[in-house]
């Protein structure tokens, strides 16, 4: 018989083990580099969907032989076509007052380098629309992965001369991240229950409410 509680804990310390790789962030960047450690949880959250174990004790470090799919970075940017949108995150819970309704794209990929670049959009606390890019490029973690696992996200690109030349800010670890997609909110109106679940295991009750169903119309309840 399967230890499912053993699995459940070898999933979680593998969850948090990576949260704390990713997030781990505490240099002075500018403010745009906020939304780029959004995105780029957007991508982790992606290579970490819940899948099932078949172990009874799972080592972090061997988790991934356990997975009935191994994590494939790459697939998953050349599968994800639809837009993102940020629903909650654990901490820096300032961060949607000057980000409201920020939500991410693919836009074209090249195959030989394996980049992408990936568009992002918010409104500001002027309600002026705010736009930029960044490029993205899948590789290994370690020679321990099978395939591509984790993402390089470059620097910024921003389409607001304000944005850019805003003075440069302390950057605050944003925690735990749930992105979901615009078709599933409109299709569903709820986060996903994998989604949910991971991110309590990871997040320790700990949740801001990013979305905003009245200002970026998609979701159609207000609460979560």
């Amino acid at each position: 018989s399967l230890n499912y509680s053993g699995a459940l804990r070898g999933i979680e310390e593998a969850l948090a083990s990576w949260a704390k790789y990713f997030f781990n962030f505490d240099r002075t960047v500018r403010d745009m580099c906020q939304v780029v450690s959004m995105l780029a949880s957007l991508l982790f959250i992606l290579t970490t969907l819940v899948t099932q174990g078949h172990c009874d004790d799972c080592d972090p470090s061997e988790i991934e032989k356990y997975f009935d799919e191994p994590p494939d970075a790459w697939k998953l940017v050349t599968t994800f076509l639809d837009v993102f949108y940020l629903v909650f995150h654990s901490k820096n819970p300032t961060f949607d007052e000057s980000h409201s309704c920020l939500r991410a794209v693919r836009g074209e990929v090249h195959s030989a380098s394996k980049t992408a670049k990936y568009w992002f959009y918010y409104s500001n606390p002027s309600l002026k629309k705010v736009s930029g890019m960044v490029m993205v490029k899948v590789q290994k973690m370690d020679k321990a992965y099978e395939k591509a696992n984790i993402f390089l996200v470059g620097d910024p690109t921003v389409a607001s001369t304000q944005v850019a030349n805003k003075q440069t800010q302390p950057s605050k670890q944003s925690g735990v991240q749930v992105w979901v997609t615009e078709g599933y909110l409109k299709t569903h109106n709820d986060v996903p229950y994998g989604c949910s679940l991971a991110y309590d295991l990871m997040a320790d009750q700990n949740k801001t409410l990013s979305y905003d169903w009245r200002k970026c119309r998609v979701f159609r309840h207000m609460e979560l």
